[in-house]
């Protein structure tokens, strides 16, 4: 259990980012559920973004900045990844909030 909290240098930014991600969404929740999602989605590739250009920068010269063994990098591409899978549902999600209460 210790291994999936563990960090090296500034690598608690990938730990914090998820809940970024999660926190993302309480704005969406005020309007409706499917914007909650919609705003949690975009919160996931704003994280990977984030993590990817601190993680560029912090590790230009030593690769010292980690969470759970991998890189900052690497975490924001798993981010990125997770916002781009959940995007679809997310667009649909929207338009049948859209199709319910009309243009």
């Amino acid at each position: 259990m210790i291994y999936l909290i563990s960090w090296r240098g500034r690598g608690y930014l990938a730990f914090l980012a998820i809940f970024f991600a999660v926190l993302f969404a309480l704005p969406g929740a005020l309007i409706s559920d499917d914007m909650a999602f919609f705003a949690m989605t975009v919160g996931w590739v704003i994280a990977g973004v984030t993590c990817f250009v601190l993680g560029k920068r912090w590790n230009r010269i030593a690769d010292v900045h980690r969470f759970c063994n991998l890189r900052l990098q690497t975490w924001s591409l798993i981010y990125v990844g997770v916002g781009i899978f959940l995007m679809p549902y997310a667009f649909l999600g929207m338009q049948l909030v859209h199709h319910r209460h009309g243009p």
